[in-house]
């Protein structure tokens, strides 16, 4: 077992979250792609199209002793919302795929949930 960090919790640079994940002897990270992660430590479309990009961030990561642990892309995958549910959908997507490219297995996410039957527009959390 490997202690590891979500670096959304940290405000800092990659570089400088990285190395206080060293500091604290922790051994493995998750970081966020979008959604309800503001992604500060990943560029989603950029680690997508650009192999220089993916060998730069696992380096970053990998140099370091760390193990990319998952990818995380809370959201509200069933949102009702025309536009908030397709867009949680697409970072999901592309997130899935990114991980795939970078031979990671771990992907974290939420299910969401729906409207109600009424056909309100907004989740109806319980």
């Amino acid at each position: 077992m490997k202690i590891g960090l979500f670096t959304d919790s940290l405000t800092a640079s990659f570089s400088e979250a990285l190395d206080w994940v060293v500091e604290h002897g922790i051994e493995a990270v998750e970081v966020g792609t979008g959604n309800f992660s503001p992604a500060a430590h990943c560029n989603l479309d950029e680690l997508l199209h650009s192999e220089g990009a993916r060998t730069a961030f696992m380096s970053a990561i990998e140099s370091r002793g760390l193990v990319l642990s998952a990818l995380n892309c809370n959201g509200n995958l069933l949102d009702p919302h025309p536009a908030r549910g397709p867009a949680s959908q697409d970072i999901f997507f592309k997130t899935v795929e990114l991980a795939h490219g970078l031979g990671l297995d771990t992907v974290v996410t939420m299910s969401g949930c729906p409207g109600d039957p009424s056909g309100t527009p907004y989740p109806n959390w319980p």
